[in-house]
């Protein structure tokens, strides 16, 4: 089912139950799905709502609104019925039938983006499982080896800026970044330098959205293995959106779903330049998250904040050691302080004690490039006896 075909015409349909909270957010809604439409390819000519006390199981909406959308899609010419709310395929295909047009819900419609059949689903899924239990053991082993370092995932409600926030991060321009719903479908990680032999492995997740059906949840856990794998989660709000404590719900809600709940999560409040009173916004929202940071990809505001938080989250997991070096060893002293973050020094005489934090990949490096003994219980250092 595609829905970029050139000459959809859409009417779109939200039918919330009376007093939901769906309810009082009926415009808002709307205005996401439009937006999945056009991501789409589509066109959107009309929209429709009704508050529904007790749903139709046959048509979901009653049958008097039926009738006044029937007329509609007659007199807009509309080729396509889309609405927010999830529909049976009995109440799909008697709205097909009563419209003489096509009717899909919002789910179908996110289906649709993904590139993803719904009858194709059950089967993915089970492969990627299969695929992903192999691609865990061979990220354990690799956490457990000399490349470990700091890992986090931006995830959040899509279009809150996660693609802006990695490249404004990473400095690289090719970074594809658009206004738009889903324009991230696929994971993309970059290693990024904070200075100071301090890294970390960013990787750029595809968003969340509200309504996201528990069946597509299970499509999207294949796409967030990195974030599964993360140290910790960039949590990226876009602050200037009405309805931010929305998504951020809805985010916390799918991270539920995922088990990734309790994993350390750094909000980052982003587009804080869209916003007409950020002092006043910065307050309230440090007041709910402590912690939180406020970013601008447009102005860079609080980038480098952001950058000297990852930083220190990184330097956490550096131990600190001790190395000592022959004094008279230039080349070996310029070593230590190239691959690591020389913390301390203690002139000994003919030797130097150097106190590093350094990752356990640079510590190893340094032990067998520079022959030198490593330790991090606070003891005076030593050299191996060829050095002596």
């Amino acid at each position: 089912m595609n829905v970029a075909d050139p000459v959809e015409r859409v009417i779109l349909v939200a039918a919330p139950r009376k007093g939901s909270a769906d309810a009082s957010h009926i415009q808002e809604h709307l205005d996401e799905l439009a937006q999945l439409v056009d991501t789409a390819g589509a066109t959107v000519i009309d929209r429709m709502s009704q508050q529904v006390a007790a749903p139709s199981p046959a048509t979901l909406i009653a049958e008097g609104k039926v009738a006044e959308l029937q007329a509609l899609v007659a007199d807009k010419g509309a080729t396509l019925v889309i609405f927010d709310e999830e529909l049976s395929p009995v109440q799909g295909a008697n709205l097909e039938r009563e419209l003489a047009c096509r009717v899909m819900d919002r789910a179908e419609v996110i289906l649709d983006i993904l590139e993803t059949d719904r009858r194709m689903i059950r089967k993915k899924i089970q492969y990627l499982k299969r695929k992903l239990v192999d691609v865990a053991q061979h990220r354990r082993t690799v956490r457990g080896g000399r490349q470990a370092m700091l890992h986090v995932a931006l995830v959040g409600y899509t279009n809150a800026g996660k693609s802006s926030i990695l490249r404004a991060l990473t400095g690289e321009h090719e970074i594809f970044v658009e206004n738009r719903l889903f324009a991230t479908l696929d994971t993309l990680t970059r290693e990024l330098d904070l200075g100071a032999g301090a890294r970390v492995r960013v990787t750029d997740t595809v968003g969340f959205i509200r309504k996201l059906p528990h069946h597509l949840v299970a499509s999207f856990r294949a796409t967030l293995e990195e974030a599964g794998e993360a140290d910790l989660l960039l949590h990226v709000v876009d602050a200037s959106h009405p309805e931010w404590e929305e998504h951020v719900e809805v985010v916390q809600g799918v991270l539920a779903e995922l088990g990734l709940s309790e994993r350390p999560v750094l909000p980052v409040f982003n587009k804080i330049d869209a916003v007409p009173d950020a002092l006043e916004f910065a307050t309230r929202a440090r007041a709910l998250y402590p912690g939180a940071v406020f970013t601008s990809t447009v102005r860079t505001d609080g980038m480098q904040t952001l950058r000297s938080v990852l930083r220190e989250r990184a330097e956490g997991v550096r131990p600190t050691v001790r190395l000592l070096v022959p004094a008279s060893d230039g080349a070996k002293l310029a070593a230590v302080y190239r691959l690591g973050e020389v913390v301390g020094r203690e002139d000994l005489g003919a030797d130097v004690a150097l106190t590093v934090r350094a990752e356990p990949w640079q510590v190893d490096r340094l032990r067998e490039t520079l022959h030198l003994t490593a330790s991090g219980d606070g003891d005076r250092p030593s050299r191996d006896k060829e050095n002596r």
